[in-house]
């Protein structure tokens, strides 16, 4: 058996799970930021496993909070995107396809999209604080 413990009791509420080993949390709705969960037997002298959690909700990820640029648009060769703490960058094309998926690091990354042929694409740009996605015309 295993008792299991938060050291932010706002953050949400646990609920142990039948099997006497896991734990499912139900993270409160307004909740960010890192908690400490921790996980100890029952029954002996082990120490308790810490677990660092860094809790992000739905509401980290709003178009109205992350700010991106992305120009020129429409264009016929490169365009430069802008973003504070960039994590990576998902381009899209019209059908659905993921036709570049990369990770960077950086305020700004310039990609060549002649390379995927005239049409609109969407470009998914994932940074430290969220997620915004922007459209680009490609003549």
């Amino acid at each position: 058996m295993v008792s299991w413990s938060i050291n932010k009791p706002e953050a949400g509420t646990l609920t142990p799970n039948n099997d006497g080993k896991t734990v499912t949390i139900n993270w409160a709705e307004q909740f960010k930021g890192e908690v400490i969960l921790t996980a100890t037997p029952t029954g002996c002298d082990v120490e308790g496993t810490q677990y660092v959690v860094n809790v992000k909700n739905s509401y980290d990820v709003s178009e109205n909070s992350i700010a991106a640029n992305l120009y020129p648009n429409p264009t016929n060769g490169n365009i430069t995107i802008e973003a504070a703490q960039m994590q990576r960058i998902t381009v899209v094309n019209a059908l659905g396809q993921v036709v570049l998926d990369t990770e960077v690091d950086s305020d700004s990354e310039t990609l060549n999209m002649s390379q995927f042929g005239t049409g609109v694409y969407v470009i998914r740009i994932v940074t430290n604080n969220g997620m915004v996605v922007k459209s680009v015309n490609v003549m």
